[in-house]
């Protein structure tokens, strides 16, 4: 996969070793929202604000909601929505 960047919770490094806490805000709710705006004006595309393109998104959370009502098109999705791909061990 050639991903170019990846917007997330960061966890905190103290000593070069991870604290388990939370370094900055977690990126859920609004939050997301904030990051993907702040990415896409921030000289990575200089897109403008999501909501002008960011054509599709998929959340499984409650957390999602703001960035799934920002996207065209906002889907939902849950576990039991997903189907294991053909060939796959998942849930043996």
């Amino acid at each position: 996969m050639d991903i170019d960047d990846v917007l997330c919770t960061e966890l905190s490094i103290v000593n070069g070793r991870y604290t388990g806490e939370i370094a900055g805000n977690n990126c859920r709710g609004l939050e997301k929202v904030h990051r993907l705006n702040q990415w896409a004006g921030n000289g990575n595309a200089q897109l403008g604000d999501a909501d002008q393109w960011l054509t599709y998104a998929y959340g499984d959370s409650h957390g999602d909601v703001p960035m799934l009502t920002m996207a065209q098109r906002g889907t939902r999705v849950g576990r039991k929505d997903l189907q294991p791909a053909p060939g796959s061990h998942e849930g043996e």
